[in-house]
């Protein structure tokens, strides 16, 4: 089962709880309960709705025969709440065959997603949950600076951003410094990776 949505984790748990002769491996690609909560920032630990969900968290990861995770601090951090021995973890990091890696001197500079000469911060990935309001807050602090700097820096982001907030940056003199694109191939993420400065 693979998670985000964790629901998909959870009633995956429900059924190896039922079933335990099947054999279940939850994927988490996103920490659950610790960060999908920067989303309804009046929430607290004490929030009855804070609570339920870790219920679940906990259930998902202790009802299963593996957990898998594509980052070693998310896998860190679930193996704090898995208290059953019987279950192993994994980390499968995210990356590419060694055959389709490429190499900078093959490929040309990918104008149509980077800006020439400029300093190119990429992500490549989804922006929600809280934090395209972090985004949002830092662009703005450091408006100044972008505006000052001698070599121009600009954002890229190549995947899926919070649709309202990136409408309010596309509408705004924040624009000239960022750019959305929308998910991509692997091998085109490659190419603007090569030339990204970060």
């Amino acid at each position: 089962a693979t998670g985000p949505p964790f629901s998909v984790n959870y009633f995956a748990a429900k059924i190896k709880f039922s079933l335990p002769a099947i054999t279940l491996i939850q994927d988490f690609r996103d920490i659950w309960v610790d960060e999908y909560f920067n989303e309804y920032p009046t929430r607290t630990i004490n929030d009855w709705i804070y609570i339920k969900e870790a219920e679940m968290e906990k259930f998902s990861l202790n009802n299963c025969d593996s957990v898998v995770s594509v980052a070693p601090g998310v896998l860190s951090r679930f193996k704090k709440s898995i208290f059953n021995s019987n279950i192993d973890t994994c980390l499968i990091s995210n990356g590419y065959d060694p055959g389709e890696r490429m190499e900078k001197s093959n490929v040309a500079f990918p104008l149509e997603y980077l800006a020439a000469g400029a300093l190119n911060i990429s992500f490549f990935g989804s922006v929600s949950s809280g934090r395209e309001l972090s985004f949002l807050t830092f662009i703005k602090d450091v408006s100044l600076l972008l505006e000052t700097s001698a070599r121009p820096i600009i954002f890229n982001f190549f995947g899926h951003f919070e649709p309202r907030i990136r409408e309010e940056i596309e509408n705004s003199a924040l624009s000239k410094f960022v750019r959305f694109n929308e998910f991509m191939s692997p091998k085109d993420i490659q190419k603007i990776m090569l030339y990204s400065t970060m």
